[in-house]
């Protein structure tokens, strides 16, 4: 084989279009195949990232929601009244129809049925019957704020006899107590 006349320069020139080569056809795909799988990873972890952000609002929320239910509670416990403060009750029923000028002529609170057991206590469901009188609108208007006043009253039964100026009314409310 013939001797090659090859100077430094060249050489030189030779190894490194070598080392381009083998760089090219070796190396280059490692490196794409590592940057490749880094992607990837870190298209995971971004999405960890926001999985754990869209959590962490949730818990924030449901925290609050626990305090707002907390809160209601404690409003709802306001609005059911002890079997000692029956009086109470009656006396609240009556300041409600003077406020819509409707005359009570009778209240009589009926015997507590067993409702529910909870660990806020034991309640039960009472009917009070009311024997009252007044203008129509003034008995509705007396009707709708028993039902959305400070205690738990549910209107059960009401009958309304027709007067000229003045309607006789018998109602029924239920109320929740609690023992």
């Amino acid at each position: 084989m013939p001797k090659l006349n090859a100077d430094k320069k060249t050489v030189f020139r030779g190894a490194f279009y070598l080392v381009l080569a083998l760089d090219l056809l070796l190396i280059l795909p490692l490196q794409a195949k590592g940057l490749v799988k880094l992607h990837s990873q870190m298209k995971k972890l971004s999405q960890d990232i926001s999985d754990f952000q869209k959590e962490y609002a949730r818990q924030d929320q449901k925290e609050k929601e626990k305090e707002d239910l907390g809160l209601e509670l404690l409003s709802l416990d306001e609005k059911t009244v002890s079997i000692q403060d029956i009086s109470s009750l009656s006396v609240y029923i009556s300041d409600k129809a003077k406020q819509n000028d409707v005359e009570v002529l009778e209240i009589m609170p009926g015997q507590p049925v067993a409702y529910k057991t909870t660990d806020r206590g034991k309640f039960s469901s009472m009917d009070i019957k009311i024997e009252a009188s007044g203008g129509y609108h003034n008995v509705g208007r007396f009707v709708n704020a028993l039902e959305s006043g400070i205690y738990f009253l549910s209107g059960k039964t009401l009958v309304v006899r027709k007067g000229a100026r003045v309607h006789r009314l018998s109602l029924v409310v239920q109320a929740v107590v609690r023992e």
